[in-house]
């Protein structure tokens, strides 16, 4: 197996290798809703946090159940730390990254 201890890398945001896959799946996406012209909730979209709840059930061996109302998403990690920053952090506090 290529990957054998079953570790999902999810921190690496290049996208050079499926580049031709992903611009091909975009520009066939024809879906708009009236909802994109607003930002999201902090959390992101619900459908999306279903959807990724669905995956990992169906892909991944877990021994919980996942929980969308307890998942945030957001669209890159200086969002997640300011999320976090709020959520974990007291006035005054400070974080070395």
């Amino acid at each position: 197996e290529s990957n054998p201890n079953g570790i999902c890398n999810c921190g690496v945001a290049d996208n050079y290798l499926c580049e031709n896959e992903l611009i091909s799946k975009l520009q066939s996406i024809q879906v708009w809703q009236k909802s994109h012209m607003y930002y999201p909730y902090s959390q992101g979209l619900l459908s999306l946090r279903k959807a990724l709840c669905t995956f990992f059930r169906k892909h991944f061996e877990l021994n919980y159940q996942l929980d969308p109302d307890r998942m945030m998403i957001s669209s890159g990690l200086t969002g997640i730390i300011s999320l976090l920053s709020y959520v974990i952090g007291d006035r005054d506090d400070v974080f070395l990254i």
